[in-house]
């Protein structure tokens, strides 16, 4: 898989072998940040459906989360959210591309929690 974005402070990195707690810990704070439309953390967890640390491996997953990084990144960032998107489409179905795309197309970010 293509290297990560730069971490973020305080944010573990996927990949880094940490402990379970720390990915798990992540896994939270990728996922919210995710859903209010930051791009580095959807990378991440795009990164983490691919390679299934720390979730459930799931290519559509992966595919949604990569496809809503690209729209938002810019220059190399861009590039590996294509890439890492580009990788986990040749492991699915024309049907599931389809529906992952229709379901990028509809996301709306969440608001923050407080």
């Amino acid at each position: 898989p293509p290297p990560p974005p730069p971490p973020r402070r305080g944010w573990p990195v996927v990949g880094s072998r940490r402990p379970v707690g720390v990915v798990m810990a992540g896994k939270r704070w990728y996922r919210r940040a995710a859903g209010q439309g930051h791009p580095f953390a959807q990378f991440n967890l795009a990164l983490m459906h691919r390679s299934g640390e720390g979730v459930e491996q799931d290519d559509a997953a992966a595919h949604l989360w990569y496809t809503l990084a690209a729209a938002r990144l810019t220059g190399a960032a861009r590039a590996r959210a294509v890439e890492g998107r580009a990788a986990v489409e040749r492991r699915m179905r024309p049907a599931e591309i389809a529906e992952s795309e229709r379901r990028a197309r509809e996301w709306r970010p969440s608001n923050p929690r407080r």
